[in-house]
């Protein structure tokens, strides 16, 4: 252990110090020395003045790994997704025309007028025109991708909570890190 901690109860002040640091430190007004290993991080040590013993603070630890769980759930989210305000409103349009669609036979799209089909399925009809597909084919790609995206953000969120449930069960510090290391994002349904 390279690491110490000097506690100053007088002012309630911790001090992290290396070992070849410790000569040169006050050590009066009832301070004391304790070794801490080296990955000691005193944003979460919790310090009992009377006893002058640090714990560590699960509460904090639990904070932020569980910040931890829900910041990479919402980067592999948005993965499934090409980023952009504007591509976010796209995928909700292109979402409500596939649902609006669901269930209508090819013919029975592929049948609509210009102006019924630019009214029902904006997005679908613009891209009709453009590529030269049916309304149905580009109805029903927009389903597909839906289905997709859907599947992999529901197996997304599912992931994201049994890992923070399996943080918060952990009575430990140790056993809430074991439970973040533990998490396995590639995990299937």
């Amino acid at each position: 252990m390279t690491k110490k901690v000097i506690l100053r109860p007088a002012t309630r002040q911790m001090q992290v110090v290396t070992v070849d640091r410790v000569a040169n430190q006050d050590m009066s007004a009832g301070a004391k020395i304790l070794d801490v290993a080296d990955d000691f991080d005193p944003s979460s040590a919790l310090v009992n003045w009377t006893a002058l013993t640090i714990g560590v603070d699960t509460a904090v630890i639990e904070a932020r790994l569980t910040a931890a769980v829900k910041k990479e759930a919402e980067r592999r989210k948005m993965l499934s997704f090409t980023a952009g305000n504007g591509k976010a409103q796209e995928y909700v349009q292109k979402g409500k025309e596939a649902a609006a669609s669901a269930g209508l036979l090819a013919t029975v799209l592929n049948a609509l007028t210009a102006a019924s089909a630019a009214a029902q399925y904006p997005m679908a009809h613009a891209e009709r025109v453009l590529t030269g597909d049916t309304l149905y084919n580009v109805l029903a790609s927009y389903r597909a991708g839906k289905a997709a995206s859907d599947a992999e953000l529901a197996r997304l969120s599912g992931i994201e909570r049994k890992s923070v449930l399996a943080i918060k069960a952990a009575t430990t510090a140790a056993a809430k890190q074991s439970a973040y290391a533990s998490i396995n994002w590639t995990q299937t349904v």
